[in-house]
């Protein structure tokens, strides 16, 4: 299959070459042959073309996409957002130029950018949204042709891609503190890559750092989080400080167990076991853990400190 379409753009190249031979001027033909030395993989050879077909109609949109996808390819991004930025000089309501910076965007960093850019790109064409073959142009823009070919008969209700930017940028707000606006990002990331569990994680933790309002919230994130993925520890830990702070001390110690279980480094499970421990008056088990936690490096001293404290409110 591969070697056919390969013949056939190497058949579509001879016919592009005939009509340049009658007419050099010909801008669309040294467009469409650029496309093809594209799709073969000879970006130089097709930038030769876009080129030669900006010299002869500077105003033709269409091909500073095309430009601009070839730039993308050789990693030359900020070309290609240059390229892409003219195309929608020329022409606002094209989509594809859109889409395709924000794919340039989206290997910069850049995420807002590049969401500004994807949401304008859907709003101009809905075949874009990732619910009516979105993944297919993701492909395109990669590079993928034969992933087109193969995969996108048989689409996923998702796009890896467009769920990644919004869930980077809402680890930016995470860490920033704007728990408001990553719960804004990871709830459009949530639809989009509804199988993966770290997404729902980090959902999770922003719902339990707004306080125990919404605590409920984090549990149902965390509980699909271990559906989706039974080794995920941190999101046991995490379940069982909503639960410790809950004062649900046996369901805490059910998850630190868990934790302990998949990773029995993990120091922090150790400690956290131990306070518990403590509330229900278990000090011969608290103070194993407390051992055990100053063996893997958890501060002893403040840790004892924080038992003791807990032992005088019982």
């Amino acid at each position: 299959m591969v070697h056919a379409n390969r013949d056939l753009l190497k058949e579509a190249i001879a016919e592009f070459d005939e009509a340049l031979r009658l007419d050099p001027e010909f801008a669309l033909a040294h467009h469409n042959r650029g496309e093809s030395y594209f799709m073969l993989g000879e970006s130089k050879r097709a930038i030769q073309d876009y080129d030669e077909a900006v010299r002869l109609d500077p105003e033709f949109a269409l091909v500073y996409t095309s430009r601009g996808r070839a730039y993308f390819r050789q990693g030359d991004y900020e070309r290609a957002i240059q390229d892409y930025g003219e195309s929608i000089r020329l022409n606002p309501e094209l989509a594809l130029a859109y889409y395709s910076r924000g794919g340039a965007y989206f290997e910069l960093g850049q995420r807002d950018q590049a969401i500004e850019d994807y949401e304008k790109a859907i709003s101009l064409d809905r075949r874009l949204a990732p619910d009516r073959g979105y993944r297919c142009r993701i492909y395109e823009e990669l590079d993928q042709y034969q992933q087109i070919v193969r995969n996108c008969k048989a689409l996923t209700e998702f796009d890896p891609v467009f769920a990644e930017v919004y869930h980077d940028r809402g680890l930016s707000y995470f860490e920033l503190g704007d728990y408001q606006r990553a719960l804004r990002d990871y709830n459009k990331a949530v639809p989009l890559n509804k199988r993966v569990a770290k997404v729902y994680y980090d959902r999770g933790l922003a719902y339990k750092n707004q306080g125990k309002n919404r605590y409920e919230e984090a549990l149902q994130d965390f509980n699909q989080a271990v559906r989706l993925d039974p080794k995920f520890v941190a999101a046991y830990y995490s379940r069982g400080q909503v639960y410790d702070d809950l004062e649900r001390p046996r369901f805490a110690i059910e998850e630190y167990d868990q934790v302990i279980r998949l990773d029995p480094l993990y120091a922090e499970a150790y400690a956290s076991r131990a306070r518990v421990y403590t509330t229900l008056g278990k000090d011969v088990e608290a103070e194993q853990d407390v051992e055990r936690a100053a063996e893997l490096g958890i501060d002893s001293g403040s840790l004892i400190a924080g038992i003791e404290e807990l032992k005088d409110r019982r």
